[in-house]
């Protein structure tokens, strides 16, 4: 009797642990599949994206360094000032970069040739360029006076200054006229700065 209730409580450990098995096979084929199918499908998540920060104020970095790390950001780079452009390394801006850049820093440095550098070679590189804050009607300023043609005189996507906008230039190809460019103009008008930075995202991966 003993020996029979030995055998029994075995086959139950035993059906216990192939159930175990089983279901850790089951969740890392489904991880697999996910992983996979990101990559066939070049499914862009917030893991590859990589973000620089310009700007001063205290309140704009520690919103957006933290908001943005919640998200699970790969990286965020802080840049303070001007003299600090120079240390971005061209090779982290290209299509997974998000360039934002405080309304108000930009409004003291719009002149910058630094910086008309640098959102040029983001802009070529795919990378969404965007700004934030009450003055962000510069942003499209600044785009206008490398891209003279973006917009119609007197006509700023961003003239009411919407809390964040942002801008990219992408490439599109064609089965009959091949490879060509285009453009995209984001705008949000979110009051809520808790979202902000889901939206932005949001625009980096849906477009």
């Amino acid at each position: 009797m003993i020996k029979n209730r030995r055998n029994i409580s075995s086959q139950r450990i035993l059906i216990i642990l192939i159930l175990i098995f089983a279901f850790y096979l089951l969740i890392t084929n489904i991880n697999l599949s996910l992983s996979n199918y990101s990559e066939r499908n070049n499914v862009l998540m917030p893991s590859k994206i990589h973000i620089v920060l310009i700007g001063d104020r205290p309140i704009f970095i520690n919103k957006f360094r933290n908001d943005l790390e919640n998200l699970g950001v790969a990286s965020i780079t802080i840049i303070r000032s001007e003299s600090e452009l120079r240390f971005i390394s061209s090779r982290d801006i290209d299509k997974y970069c998000i360039l934002l850049i405080d309304s108000y820093w930009l409004e003291k440095n719009i002149k910058s040739e630094q910086l008309k550098t640098l959102v040029l070679l983001s802009l070529k590189n795919g990378s969404l360029v965007a700004s934030y804050g009450n003055k962000t009607s510069l942003l499209f300023m600044l785009l206008k006076s490398i891209y003279p043609n973006i917009y119609a005189e007197g006509r700023n996507p961003a003239y009411y200054n919407p809390p964040l906008v942002g801008y990219r230039i992408i490439t599109k190809y064609d089965s009959n006229y091949g490879r060509y460019y285009g453009d995209q103009i984001f705008i949000s008008n979110s009051n809520e700065d808790d979202n902000l930075s889901e939206i932005l995202i949001s625009w980096m991966i849906n477009g």
